[in-house]
Parts: structure tokens; sequence; C-alpha cells
């Protein structure tokens, strides 16, 4: 086993590979590392455990129409902006650490 790099056992599970949780409750979002997740626990957010599943499709699986959406969530722009930001966060720190 030694140093080699692991092939991640869930890749290709499109929600999982978007890195992306939501509070089922109040619609907050948060990137998130899921090999790091499956380690040491999901993110909580409102008292409870964070989804893979996007507002999107939690719509999709809501049986009472009269309640609507559960919770509505971050635009794809939204995400996406907050993806680019974490990239440039570690690249920072990437630069910041081999300075050391």
């Amino acid at each position: 086993m030694g140093g080699r790099p692991r092939k991640p056992i869930l890749h290709g599970v499109s929600k999982l590979d978007r890195g992306v949780v939501w509070c089922h409750r109040c619609g907050n979002f948060e990137i998130v590392d899921v090999s790091h997740c499956f380690r040491s626990g999901w993110p909580l957010c409102c008292g409870e455990t964070m989804s893979i599943d996007s507002p999107e499709e939690r719509a999709e699986h809501d049986t009472d129409p009269l309640d609507g959406p559960a919770v509505f969530g971050p635009t794809e722009d939204q995400i996406e902006e907050s993806l680019k930001r974490g990239a440039k966060e570690r690249q920072a720190a990437e630069r910041n650490r081999r300075r050391r």
C-alpha cells in the first residue's frame, strides 16, 4: 500500500462528485471533501446532518404539492463561485506552505 494514492471507491457517483451538501431547513450549502466526510462525519446545520440532495432533487421527491419544495438552495452560479473561491484559497495556502 505504501504511499500510492488510492482510487476513490465512490468515484463517479454524481451527487458525491460535486462535493456540495445542503441543509434541508435553511437552504445553507457547504463545499465538502467527501472522503473526509466519510471518515469524520457529514456537516451539521440547524441541528441536522446536511444532505447530498440538492434543493431541486428534494423538490422532485416532495410528495405534498401544497408544501412545495423543502428549501430554496443556492443557484448553480453560487456553487461555482464558492468552488472557485475554495480553489483560490487552497492555491494560496499551498504557496504559503511552500515558502516556509
